[in-house]
């Protein structure tokens, strides 16, 4: 039952096509569409965390925050990857306009000396990356739930 999610669209032409409810109905259906919304949103402020465990590295991956809007939805998320004590965290952002979602990214390494060494370092990030947005089955849920 966890997994069966109202959708509001089709509730929003129920209520638009069906005046001859009566005013009661009608208004108590908005009424719940309106705690659905105002739920959802609140949906962000819960602990999202999923971490995994493969052999000796811990992914994870967080919700800090979710804004539904009527132009741009977006998802705040933050990445981590653990590994012999080295911990990486990055922040992610998934926003959708137009029904197409964009993932941006702000990364920022410390100074190499050398190119190669620059090259090194952003090749281990990605893929430590990579890794930790190999989402569960849980996270995936919880992101296509926030955006129906």
């Amino acid at each position: 039952m966890s997994n069966i999610r109202a959708n509001l669209h089709l509730l929003d032409d129920f209520i638009a096509n069906n005046p001859d409810l009566g005013e009661r109905w009608l208004n108590l259906l908005a009424n719940c569409r309106d705690e659905l919304l105002e739920l959802r949103s609140k949906v962000g402020e819960l602990d999202q965390r999923i971490i995994g465990v493969v052999g000796n590295e811990r992914v994870g991956c967080r919700l800090k925050k979710f804004e539904p809007g009527e132009i741009i939805v977006t998802a705040s998320l933050e990445l981590l990857h653990e590994l012999a004590g080295s911990v990486l965290t990055q922040d992610v952002t998934l926003s959708c306009v137009g029904g197409y979602w964009r993932v941006s990214l702000f990364v920022d390494f410390p100074d190499c000396e050398t190119p190669a060494g620059a090259m090194f370092q952003l090749s281990e990030c990605l893929m430590r990356l990579g890794l930790a947005a190999q989402i569960s089955p849980e996270m995936e849920q919880r992101l296509e739930a926030l955006t129906e």
